[in-house]
């Protein structure tokens, strides 16, 4: 099974390194939503989509 991890981190890059430890994990590609544009997501089994959660005061 060919899988993406598609993620977003912007504050302190925590998603960032929680979707790495994944991609490693389950032997994903892993794309920054950036870098995401243009890719095939045909090609993929399973998608993954990762972000910071922010608390609005």
């Amino acid at each position: 099974m060919k899988s993406l991890i598609i993620y977003d981190s912007v504050y302190k890059n925590n998603t960032e390194k929680i979707a790495r430890v994944l991609a490693n994990k389950i032997d994903a590609d892993l794309l920054g939503l950036k870098e995401s544009k243009g890719v095939m997501i045909e090609d993929y089994d399973l998608i993954g989509f990762g972000s910071g959660v922010y608390k609005a005061s």
